[in-house]
């Protein structure tokens, strides 16, 4: 189990049990902390990113991709990002287009690791041009696998003040939606809007949600997820 992380069943004699799981102090989001800033100035397509963190997040994360168009010259850059998730290979494409106003893009999976990134498409790239990935500020992923928000039954988030004045310290599922959770092989609680914030490392929350069963029996049973 991951380090800043207490997990338990409420009923360890049930697969559907009721669980609790307490993440303390989770680390700020880093934008550069999968991959450092990247020199992509002579990149072609094929070329892998180096993988500044090799070990797993100390909790599952949405990730952030950045470019830094440094050039001026409309880079447009796309890269596979592959990883795991409860034991599975999970991948997907984060791409930045051409003229796009946009630096950054979030991913929509949830990693436990990732493991490799690899630039698929690049354009326009020149002198100084970069690019970084990294965490986003808002998204939490849970231990274990759900279906939907309404498998979550209390949120609470302790050691830190929210940020805004209609910030309560503690939700329940009446709170909640599917754009701020999500199950499946993703399984994850958008934190930081529900508590009007963002991820520190002064923070901790206690979620008690039923989980869907462990991802062996979810193989036995033939559930496919994601």
């Amino acid at each position: 189990m991951p380090l800043g992380i207490s997990a338990r069943n409420l009923d360890p004699s049930s697969t559907l049990a009721l669980h609790r799981e307490i993440i303390l102090f989770p680390t700020a989001s880093s934008a550069t902390e999968v991959v450092a800033s990247a020199d992509i100035s002579a990149s072609v397509a094929g070329d892998a990113l180096t993988i500044a963190k090799t070990a797993p997040f100390l909790y599952p994360r949405k990730l952030l991709f950045t470019r830094t168009d440094a050039s001026g010259s409309n880079l447009a850059i796309s890269v596979l990002v592959v990883g795991k998730r409860f034991g599975r290979t999970i991948s997907e494409t984060l791409t930045i287009a051409s003229g796009s106003s946009a630096q950054t893009v979030k991913s929509t999976k949830i990693y436990d690791e990732v493991t490799s990134a690899t630039i698929i498409s690049i354009a326009n790239n020149a002198a100084s041009d970069t690019c970084s990935l990294g965490t986003d500020t808002l998204w939490l992923g849970l231990q274990k696998p759900i279906k939907s928000y309404k498998s979550v039954r209390h949120i609470t988030i302790i050691s830190a003040i929210p940020t805004t004045p209609d910030a309560t310290v503690s939700k329940v599922q009446a709170d909640l939606s599917s754009s701020l959770v999500v199950g499946g092989l993703d399984s994850a609680i958008d934190v930081g809007t529900l508590f009007s914030t963002t991820i520190a490392i002064t923070q901790g929350f206690v979620i008690d949600y039923f989980q869907d069963g462990e991802p062996d029996f979810i193989r036995r049973l033939g559930v496919k997820y994601g």
